[in-house]
């Protein structure tokens, strides 16, 4: 998937060209792209921080919780605890 580049692309080129095509394909109508996506987010808070994981992943994410198909909402509940290293205990303490 396309978080694989993350890393060679740096965190300015990460949110420049790849962050805005992951937000819209995590509210892709298909739940195969949906769950691709989820799968492999973890990868980019090596690259972008959690300071802007937070802000810009983390509400798409949480929207996805509600999803209407149970794989997606497995996969995201799979993520959550990655999510939750990568934002570090101070995030959940604010």
């Amino acid at each position: 998937v396309a978080t694989g580049l993350a890393p060679a692309l740096g965190r300015d080129g990460t949110v420049a060209h790849l962050l805005p095509p992951l937000l819209l394909l995590l509210r892709d109508g298909r739940g195969e792209v949906r769950l691709n996506v989820i799968s492999s987010l973890s990868r980019l808070g090596d690259v972008v921080g959690p300071e802007l994981l937070a802000q810009s992943l983390l509400p798409a994410v949480l929207d996805l919780a509600e999803d209407g198909r149970w794989r997606i909402r497995l996969a995201v509940i799979g993520q959550m605890s990655l999510l939750a290293r990568e934002l570090g205990g101070a995030f959940f303490t604010d």
